[in-house]
């Protein structure tokens, strides 16, 4: 008898040595961060600038298109004109976009010579279109192709073309409408 409870005991020891340990209490993650949808939309200023209809070149302030949505790793495009209401070759005006992350108060530029123009963007960044680089210009076309990477899911910014014009209004230039653009995962 006291050999059967010897052995129970041994074998008890045994079972409790070899049994997997208790499963340690697991911690509540964090949800998963929402996705990051890529969209880029065009927004208005309170009215588009003047441009009379005998200033060379007019008329028509730049305007642009965006091809597909800002996703990572995908190739964007974005193609500003600078006189969309032209057939034909578009005049050569030199252009920079103004680029920023937040949207500006709508600024109005006629005490600057652009009347019916607004600063959409106050820039953290100036873009000069160049050859070779993700902002180029041809003729009247500004394009701007970029393939956003994983480090700028999530993130927004705003741009505004400005172009050079002389002759279209006392300024000299023209802007376009804005551009907001959320990079997408």
């Amino acid at each position: 008898m006291k050999r059967l409870a010897l052995r129970a005991t041994v074998l008890s020891a045994l079972l409790v040595a070899t049994a997997a340990p208790a499963p340690a209490p697991v911690a509540a993650s964090a949800p998963p961060p929402p996705p990051a949808y890529g969209r880029a939309r065009m927004i208005h200023a309170p009215t588009p600038c003047d441009v009379p209809t005998f200033a060379p070149g007019g008329p028509g302030a730049p305007y642009f298109v965006a091809d597909g949505l800002p996703q990572e790793g995908q190739p964007f495009r974005v193609e500003w004109t600078t006189k969309p209401t032209s057939p034909g070759a578009l005049p050569a005006w030199p252009a920079v976009l103004l680029v920023s992350f937040e949207l500006a108060t709508p600024l109005p530029l006629d005490t600057v010579g652009a009347p019916g123009c607004w600063l959409m963007v106050e820039p953290d960044y100036i873009m000069v279109p160049q050859y070779g680089s993700i902002l180029t210009q041809a003729g009247g076309s500004v394009r701007l192709d970029w393939t956003p990477n994983q480090s700028l899911v999530g993130s927004e910014f705003y741009a505004q073309l400005l172009c050079a014009a002389s002759g279209v209004n006392a300024g000299g230039f023209l802007v376009s409408p804005a551009l907001h653009v959320v990079v997408g995962g």
